[in-house]
């Protein structure tokens, strides 16, 4: 989404911008549990990494995370994918605004 597709949105909700970082930033833990019953077998085995130790899978390169889901680096990007992600990077990305916006909560 880009910032005048936000601001767009924004406008049309009445939104004074205040939670503009909720609508850029869905959460993406809630978007991997919400999809995880329409994942092939392969693809579950990487959320179940992703949902065990997010942290784990925002530092871990691709072929870590493949490695330790038991599957190949192709299957993470398929996952990111059928998950609404662009790719990986896009996933890590949102995984990590995840658990920064989630420690914000937090303190």
């Amino acid at each position: 989404m880009t910032e005048a597709d936000s601001q767009a949105l924004r406008i049309s909700d009445g939104d004074d911008g205040r939670h503009d970082h909720v609508r850029r930033f869905p959460d993406i833990i809630s978007q991997v549990k919400d999809s995880y019953t329409d994942l092939r077998p392969a693809e579950r085995r990487v959320a179940d990494v992703v949902l065990d130790d997010v942290k784990y899978a925002v530092d871990a390169s691709n072929a870590a995370l493949a490695q330790r889901a038991q599957v190949s680096e192709p299957t993470v990007t398929r996952f990111c994918r059928a998950i609404g992600c662009d790719g990986v990077r896009d996933f890590k990305l949102k995984l990590a605004q995840s658990l920064v916006v989630g420690a914000l909560y937090l303190s």
